[in-house]
């Protein structure tokens, strides 16, 4: 079985018609994505849990589990996401102090899960743990506003199968922002406290070449998971 990933860039005017478009092969898998696949099918327990780095460049203690006294599952490996600021439901906190309630909807910041993208231009290595620069969510200058990163239904023609993720991403900035970078942020749990903390890992990064989205356009960030038998 061979495994590719394409990475695929759009951009569009503020009506959608479309002015550019980009495909490229991806080798953007790092080191967190392996790391969570072990965790998970390892079956790491919060006893005895894995130390990886989080997108801040800190060591996180991460397990399998999910955590008996606010009634989850583990949250391990979610890509999907809402769009900017958005609540998710059954994550006590995400690397912020926790407030003793259980199963609570919590603002948690999405443009930190699920596609992303940076004007970092620092080549790739397999044990980067974040992009170089991530442009944020919102509207002022040096921003854009993301939108929820969707997975779309597994496909599968014999002997291909594929899976599709991608994002919007909305310049309102004022001015000019050039998209040098773009990854996969995911979210992985720490159950060996009473809260059962989250925290942001980056499991893909690619460099574009330089996308020049102008204000008031849209940039479209797909990446296609494909298998062939």
């Amino acid at each position: 079985m061979k495994i590719k990933t394409t990475l695929g860039l759009k951009r569009f005017d503020k009506d959608y018609r479309l002015l550019e478009e980009k495909i490229q092969p991806s080798k953007s898998w790092t080191k967190g994505m392996l790391e969570i696949l072990y965790l998970m099918h390892a079956g790491i327990a919060a006893a005895s849990p894995y130390n990886m780095k989080d997108i801040n460049n800190v060591g996180q203690d991460i397990d399998s589990e999910g955590h008996s006294y606010c009634g989850y599952s583990s949250c391990n490996l979610r890509i999907a996401s809402g769009g900017g600021k958005s609540g998710l439901h059954g994550i006590q906190d995400i690397a912020q102090g926790g407030s003793g309630d259980y199963l609570m909807r919590i603002n948690v910041n999405c443009s930190n899960i699920g596609i992303v993208i940076g004007t970092g231009v620092g080549a790739v290595t397999p044990t980067d743990y974040a992009l170089g620069t991530q442009i944020l969510n919102g509207s002022g200058v040096g921003l854009m506003e993301y939108g929820g990163t969707e997975l779309q239904r597994l496909t599968f023609a014999n002997p291909n199968g594929s899976l599709i993720i991608r994002r919007f991403f909305t310049n309102a900035s004022g001015g000019g922002i050039t998209v040098n970078e773009v990854g996969i942020y995911t979210i992985a749990n720490k159950s060996s406290n009473n809260w059962g903390y989250s925290y942001y890992f980056c499991i893909a990064r690619d460099l574009t070449g330089g996308v020049v989205v102008a204000d008031t356009e849209i940039l479209l960030a797909t990446y296609t998971v494909g298998i062939t038998v």
